[in-house]
């Protein structure tokens, strides 16, 4: 998901993607899943990171998001890693329209492993959330 400061002018109205081009991208390193999930939904439209207004690289999510809600730029990053900031404000979701990410998540656990039934049990769970 992307996210920005509570002041950032794409917080609390839906964007197309091209809006957000306007902005500075704060991402992970080259390698990162994060990343790599973004690079492809962004190649998927035929854009790039270099298509931002600019692009930071850092390696510490806790840093991207101190940036973030300093407004020095916007995120994409898992839901759950900045759950505490979007309760507390600290943090806004962006709103896209015509824009969204999905990839693939899987649950892996050796044969035989004890307690099979209930992983199974949670994963299809988690499964269900979706």
């Amino acid at each position: 998901m992307g996210v920005c400061a509570p002041n950032n002018e794409l917080a609390n109205k839906t964007n197309t993607l091209e809006e957000l081009l306007e902005h500075n991208l704060i991402l992970r390193e080259p390698g990162s899943g994060t990343r790599d999930i973004l690079e492809h939904a962004l190649y998927n439209q035929n854009l790039s990171i270099y298509d931002f207004k600019s692009h930071m690289v850092i390696g510490n999510s806790s840093a991207i998001k101190q940036l973030c809600q300093q407004n020095a730029g916007i995120t994409f990053i898992y839901r759950e890693a900045v759950k505490d900031q979007l309760l507390s404000g600290t943090l806004k979701e962006i709103a896209i329209s015509n824009f969204t990410v999905n990839h693939p998540f899987n649950f892996v656990y050796l044969k035989n492993t004890p307690n099979q039934v209930q992983l199974e049990y949670w994963f299809d769970k988690i499964i269900r959330l979706r």
